[in-house]
């Protein structure tokens, strides 16, 4: 699917001023980009940004998974646009699809599928959380990062774990992970992964209203505006 011309016919229709010899070089540059993508039941998919994960972490996540015959797909998601919410929505993540988690909550197999999942979770996790302290000075920009699991092709939840959180208390959300999974049933149809945050408190992970939240932040907005105006 991602092939360069896929990516050529797509950006002929988005980027309408440039020249046909800068939506090739884009074209070949971006499949190149997606050619690290697998598919497959023994697959795990890691989405990153290069600076925050590096070489040597991938590969280091591949030996792990591979101890498990488990095979690992990684992309690079710089230069490469998103939708605007992305504090509803994991950055630097772990995807686990619907076969594996089947797998792990039946009891398919060995623990150690699960133990080497939430190793290299919280590997990943830790990484992020230490390097995107400094980037943070620079840009600004917070990196939601976590693990995303799919119950079937209709189910998905993006676990964010908290960049504040001690390694104790992220290695406790982590292990909470198949508690709530669990106790969900499955979606009758298509839906968007929900967006789940964990409780400390409550020790266990609760699912985010992203539409009341929004709903939340424009209220929010609306008041300082006003508030604003009334102390001209």
């Amino acid at each position: 699917m991602y092939t360069k011309h896929f990516f050529l016919e797509e950006y002929r229709k988005i980027f309408t001023t440039w020249s046909e010899e800068k939506l090739i070089d884009y074209a070949e540059y971006m499949e190149k980009k997606y050619s690290t993508i697998k598919r497959g039941d023994n697959v795990v998919h890691l989405d990153y940004y290069a600076g925050l994960i590096n070489e040597t972490d991938i590969l280091t996540i591949e030996t792990s998974l591979a101890k498990i015959n488990i095979e690992l797909s990684s992309f690079d998601k710089n230069d490469v646009p998103y939708a605007s919410l992305e504090q509803f929505m994991l950055q630097v993540s772990l995807f686990v699809g619907d076969k594996t988690t089947q797998d792990i909550l039946f009891g398919i197999g060995t623990n150690a599928i699960w133990d080497t999942i939430k190793t290299v979770t919280f590997h990943v996790w830790k990484t992020v959380r230490n390097r995107s302290a400094n980037m943070q000075i620079e840009s600004k920009k917070e990196f939601n990062c976590g693990i995303k699991m799919a119950l079937d092709k209709n189910t998905k939840f993006e676990f964010k774990i908290d960049g504040e959180l001690s390694d104790e208390a992220a290695l406790k959300s982590i292990d909470k992970i198949l508690d709530f999974l669990k106790t969900v049933r499955p979606n009758q149809s298509i839906k968007k992964p929900d967006f789940i945050i964990f409780n400390q408190k409550k020790e266990s992970w609760e699912i985010v209203d992203v539409n009341a939240e929004l709903i939340k932040q424009i209220l929010a907005e609306r008041e300082k505006e006003n508030n604003e105006v009334k102390d001209e």
